[in-house]
């Protein structure tokens, strides 16, 4: 009866598009930071006003760093610091943006893990609550953040090509 159980909670969170379904409280904890390796490598978004990327390292068995960014022109608009790492059990998205949050560190719990998707989650922060990677093709992901704002759902997607 237990099997039956998770695995129909395991199937509901699994065919749910809107992350904000998820629980506070993830009811697996994800260990296997590997399994987001596809993400590793440069990426990159255009529009015809901002570009956006992303270059994701490998930074030791138990983290990966990224370097982010906006750009318009030749303007930064902003850039921050993600890294996605193991820790007490439980993979984590923490990314640190410059001009925000004082500088500090927000962290982000992974709720689902797939061979191509990372959901990761923290209830507590204003905006987003939610943040998705989504492997589209071996060159192509998309990003998502999303969440509530003033009691609305806002969410926005960049799809990113990797840079060779």
């Amino acid at each position: 009866m237990k099997t039956l159980l998770c695995l129909g909670i395991f199937l509901i969170g699994f065919t749910c598009n809107r992350p904000e379904v998820l629980t506070q409280h993830p009811t697996k904890k994800v260990s296997d930071l590997q399994t987001a390796a596809w993400l590793l490598g440069n990426w990159q978004a255009k529009s015809t006003t901002v570009t956006m990327g992303e270059m994701w390292r490998k930074e030791n068995d138990s983290t990966y760093i990224a370097n982010s960014y906006f750009s318009k022109g030749n303007d930064t608009l902003s850039k921050e610091r993600i890294e996605l790492r193991y820790r007490n059990k439980i993979l984590q998205y923490v990314p640190t943006v410059s001009n925000q949050n004082e500088g500090k560190a927000v962290v982000f719990v992974a709720s689902v893990l797939t061979p191509d998707s990372l959901v990761f989650q923290n209830l507590q922060h204003d905006y987003p609550q939610f943040i998705r990677y989504t492997k589209l093709t071996p060159d192509s992901v998309a990003a998502e953040i999303s969440g509530t704002v003033k009691g609305q759902f806002k969410k926005q997607t960049f799809v990113m090509k990797r840079l060779l």
